[in-house]
């Protein structure tokens, strides 16, 4: 199956693409920089700004599936508005363009942290969203999944949520991974 991946150049993102590589689907990524190891491995890179929608119709020209992982994910940021336009009005348009090209799967990777202070436990998909969420991050994460159900409602979208936790490990380059 050929799968676009977006945020490919992320922590999740590069374990992503080498697990989809080793199960022997074709990757291309939306990136905005170079993925030398990822490329070797066998990605074709496809370079682009994922909030442009002629640059991810590009990347997603002859694809099947989408795993969309792009988002902006940090505990700070000087211009809190990089959240909304990445995790919200980009995720819109790339899950847009997941229906005008017909995808037949898209896989949205969103984080638990939309229903963290649920008083449901533990949560499930089915949970209501953390109501007063402490974040601009988990605000934009909120948002940008209720535009992603909207297009699964309105528009058919093939739509399927991940919630990752806190993922911690080796290669992480944020504070985090240390």
């Amino acid at each position: 199956m050929k799968v676009l991946v977006t945020g490919a150049t992320g922590f999740i993102g590069a374990h992503t693409v080498t697990r989809l590589l080793q199960g022997g689907h074709d990757v291309a990524a939306l990136t905005r920089t170079s993925a030398p190891a990822l490329e070797r491995a066998g990605m074709k890179a496809v370079r682009g700004d994922v909030a442009d929608p002629a640059d991810v119709l590009r990347a997603m020209a002859g694809c099947e599936a989408l795993m969309h992982l792009a988002n902006v994910y940090s505990f700070w940021e000087r211009d809190p508005r990089i959240y909304w336009r990445i995790n919200v009005e980009a995720t819109r348009g790339v899950l847009d363009a997941a229906v005008e090209a017909r995808l037949t799967k898209v896989i949205h990777v969103s984080t638990y942290a939309v229903f963290a202070a649920s008083a449901r436990r533990p949560f499930t998909e089915e949970s209501p969203y953390d109501p007063a969420p402490a974040s601009a991050y988990v605000r934009s994460k909120q948002a940008g999944e209720r535009a992603a159900w909207e297009l699964r409602e309105r528009r058919g979208l093939p739509l399927v949520v991940i919630y990752p936790a806190n993922a911690l490990g080796a290669g992480d380059p944020k504070a985090t991974g240390q």
